[in-house]
């Protein structure tokens, strides 16, 4: 009798790599002018399952960057200006992984976990094209997830998922929520 995917993968290590889009939900906000708010994004993960159904998970995201255009003060000569705002983003993750089996290839999963974020923010002059200003920004946020796997054979899955990274950033640039939509290829061990 042949073992199914599912039996022979209960427990284990993984490692995987994934890529899709991340949009930063408040980058817009005070755009004025052209905004561009979502950008390509990548992942690299690997994690350990207990059993079919609990694991834990970590690994790095880059969530690429947004673009705007908006209007600053420089108060040091009382002049208003159009200036390009680049915000990137990138971080680590350590998350708890809920499975639920449909099939023996194929399960949903939900993820709840944390994520160490950074951040630079970049202000260039438009007219002149010199930077202005810059950030440097760190901190911890929830982020929590949604996806289907399937496995073509015991060492081998795809994943599809969307995350979302919750009040990413401080009161200096303010805060967004960026949602994730990825494809991940997956090693099983």
């Amino acid at each position: 009798m042949p073992v199914s995917y599912a039996e022979n993968d209960n427990r284990g290590f993984y490692i995987g790599a994934g890529a899709g889009e991340a949009e930063q939900k408040d980058a817009c906000d005070d755009a004025f002018g052209s905004c561009d708010d979502d950008d390509f994004a990548w992942k690299v993960f690997g994690g350990y399952k207990f059993n079919q159904y609990f694991g834990v998970e970590g690994g790095s995201v880059d969530f690429g960057q947004s673009e705007g255009d908006a209007l600053f003060i420089d108060l040091s000569n009382s002049q208003i200006f159009q200036a390009t705002q680049e915000v990137k983003i990138d971080g680590f993750f350590l998350s708890g992984l809920v499975a639920w089996p449909i099939s023996d290839n194929f399960s949903v999963l939900a993820k709840l976990g944390m994520i160490y974020w950074d951040i630079e923010f970049d202000i260039t002059d438009a007219d002149n094209f010199a930077l202005v200003g810059d950030e440097d920004e760190n901190g911890t946020d929830v982020f929590f997830g949604l996806g289907a796997q399937y496995n073509f054979t015991p060492g081998f899955g795809v994943r599809a998922e969307w995350e979302r990274f919750n009040n990413i950033g401080e009161s200096e640039i303010g805060t967004s929520d960026i949602d994730l939509i990825s494809g991940s290829m997956m090693l099983n061990f």
